[in-house]
């Protein structure tokens, strides 16, 4: 079946390499393959891979069958150029586990939920993409990370910010995988933005002050009774 599923993108290659782009934000992920090639074609591929594969546009003997498509907005948007062509789809939140262009190289792709709210890429070893196509010279795998992100950590060749770099030829495609641990940042919040509850040193009276309001209240009462003492024994 993984065979069949490398067929949906018909490649005629001399010295190629490829790129694959993922950016990753809090609301989904941009996917985007660049093949550097001197001739590609390519039938209409969709986006999403399922068990059966990317669709059932391949018939029992192997043949590719006319597509119709009803949702366009399911399959890969392509732009084809003299010396390279791009695939690109934008799938919401984490859905790009399911891509059908990492799902055709990689026997797995998965999202794990790590400790402390961490999520970390993880594929298996090996990248079919050399073993089908023998003019593929390089694979470079570039995952990018918006700035609500931070990366913990990861097994990439290239690191440079929150953009890391797997590059794949074919010395290392046999064992080669992907691991990328990443987390949203916690917001810092600055003592501006969140002052504290503790009084300022005139904020609130002190002791002393309460001491002397009240011994002043008692000498105006015991004034007062005095007074009145005073004017009941002479009257």
């Amino acid at each position: 079946m993984r065979k069949i599923i490398l067929l949906l993108f018909i490649i005629i290659l001399t010295g190629c390499t490829a790129n694959y782009n993922l950016t990753i934000n809090e609301d989904g992920a941009q996917e985007e393959i660049t093949i550097y090639a001197s001739n590609i074609s390519s039938v209409p591929t969709p986006a999403y891979y399922t068990d059966q594969g990317p669709s059932e546009s391949v018939d029992e003997n192997g043949n590719i069958e006319d597509y119709i498509i009803e949702d366009t907005s399911k399959y890969y948007q392509t732009n084809f150029q003299e010396n390279y062509a791009t695939f690109s789809y934008y799938f919401p939140r984490r859905e790009f586990i399911n891509s059908t262009a990492s799902h055709s190289c990689l026997e797995s792709v998965r999202l794990i939920s790590g400790s402390e709210n961490h999520l970390i890429i993880n594929t298996s070893k090996g990248n079919s993409c050399f073993d089908y196509y023998d003019e593929l010279d390089e694979l470079n795998i570039n995952i990018e990370l918006s700035s609500d992100y931070e990366i913990i950590n990861s097994n990439a060749d290239l690191k440079n910010n929150n953009t890391h770099t797997w590059k794949i030829n074919r010395n290392n495609y046999q064992d080669k995988f992907i691991q990328l641990e990443y987390a949203k940042k916690v917001p810092v919040i600055s003592p501006e933005e969140n002052p504290t509850e503790e009084p300022t040193p005139n904020s609130k009276p002190d002791l002393i002050t309460y001491v002397l309001v009240i011994g002043a209240v008692s000498v105006f009462l015991v004034g007062i009774v005095g007074v009145i003492i005073y004017k009941s024994s002479n009257s």
